[in-house]
C-alpha cells in the first residue's frame, strides 16, 4: 500500500475514520513502517501510519499512548483506533513539528537520553492494566535471536552469528520479569528544545520485557540518527549508570551483564543487515573492534 492520495483505499479509510480526506503529502518516511503526514480537507494535519504488525499489538500500543498523552507525556494524540486497509494495520495520530533532533558525541547524549528513558519506564509502569501486555513482543532488531538460529548467510563474518550465540546463552541463564518500554530509543524518534523533550515518536515499538532487555537495548542504539549506529563501550556505560540513577536504584549483576548482552541484539541484527542490504558498515565496523569486549561485559 502506498502512502499517494491516489491510494482509494487509504483515502476511504481516512474519510470514515478521521472524518476528511487528505489532499497535501507533507512528508513519507518508509522504514519497518510507513508514516505519511498529511493535510486534510478540513485543515488539519495528521500522519497516518501502516504496518505488518498484528491488529492486536497496535491497538495495545495506541491504548498506551494515548494513556501516556493524557499524562501529559510529549507524545503525539492518537486521533483514530487501529484498522486494516489492504493488509496492513493502520492508524493516525495528530502531526507534532517543531524540535530538533540531539547530536553530538554519545558520552554528550547519554546522561539526558538515559534520564527521559527512565521517566519514561516510570510512567509506564503506572499504566501496566491499560493495555494487553502479552502481545507486546519484542520486534526483530531485539528478539532476531532469541528463540532459534538464523540461517548463517556465507557473506557475513562468522563472529556475528558465534556473538549471537553466546548472547542468547547468558540470557537464557537468568529469569527477570517483565515491564513496558520503549524498544527503538534512538535519537531519530526524539525531538528536542534545548535540554527539554519535545516530542518522541515511533510508540509502535512499545514492547513488554524485562528491563534490563529493555534499557540495554536503548544504551546501544540511543545515539543513531539518520542510519543504525552502536554506541561506544563508554556510551553504554555512561547510558546504563544514568538511567539507574534516574530511578534510584542499582541493577544486580545479573540485571548489569543482561543489560550489555541485550545491547548486542540490536547492534548484532544491524550488523548483519548492513552486510546483506550492502549498506555502508558502521555498526559492523564498531564491533570488529569491541565485540569481544562487551561479551565479557555480558559474561556471555
Amino acid at each position: 500500500m502506498s502512502g499517494a492520495v491516489a491510494d482509494s483505499a487509504l483515502t476511504r479509510w481516512c474519510r470514515d475514520a478521521l472524518g476528511a480526506e487528505p489532499v497535501k503529502q507533507l512528508f513519507v518516511r518508509q522504514q519497518m513502517s510507513a508514516s505519511v503526514g498529511w493535510r486534510l480537507a478540513d485543515g488539519r494535519r495528521v500522519v497516518v501510519k501502516s504496518r505488518g504488525d498484528p491488529l492486536a499489538r497496535v491497538t495495545a500500543c495506541l491504548r498506551l499512548q494515548a494513556a501516556l498523552f493524557a499524562e501529559r507525556f510529549p507524545c503525539p494524540r492518537p486521533l483514530t483506533g487501529a484498522g486494516i486497509v489492504g493488509g496492513l494495520t493502520v492508524h493516525a495520530e495528530e502531526y507534532v513539528d517543531g524540535g530538533e533532533q540531539m547530536f553530538g558525541e554519545d558520552l554528550t547524549l547519554a546522561a539526558p537520553m538515559a534520564h527521559q528513558f527512565a521517566e519514561l519506564l516510570g510512567q509506564l509502569e503506572r499504566l501496566r492494566q491499560v493495555a494487553d501486555v502479552d502481545v507486546l513482543v519484542p520486534p526483530p532488531w531485539v528478539a532476531w535471536w532469541s528463540s532459534r538460529p538464523w540461517t548463517r548467510q556465507p557473506h557475513v563474518p562468522t563472529f556475528v552469528y558465534d556473538a549471537a550465540d553466546r548472547v542468547r546463552e547468558r540470557m537464557r541463564a537468568v529469569y527477570l520479569p517483565g515491564v513496558l518500554g520503549h524498544a527503538d530509543w534512538e535519537s531519530q524518534n526524539l525531538r528536542w528544545v534545548g535540554s527539554r523533550l519535545h516530542v518522541v515518536f515511533d510508540w509502535d515499538s512499545l514492547t513488554w520485557a524485562p528491563e534490563a532487555v529493555l534499557v540495554g537495548a536503548a544504551a546501544a542504539v540511543f545515539p543513531a540518527t539518520t542510519q543504525p549506529e552502536t554506541a561506544s563501550i563508554a556510551g553504554v556505560a555512561a547510558f546504563l549508570e544514568q538511567y539507574q540513577l534516574s530511578r534510584g536504584r542499582e541493577f544486580s549483576v545479573d540485571e548489569l551483564e543482561v543489560a550489555w548482552a541485550a545491547g548486542l541484539l540490536p547492534s548484532l541484527h544491524n550488523a548483519r543487515n548492513e552486510v546483506l542490504e550492502g549498506n555502508r558498515p558502521l555498526v559492523l565496523e564498531r564491533l570488529i573492534d569491541d565485540c569481544e569486549d562487551r561479551l565479557h561485559l555480558a559474561n556471555a
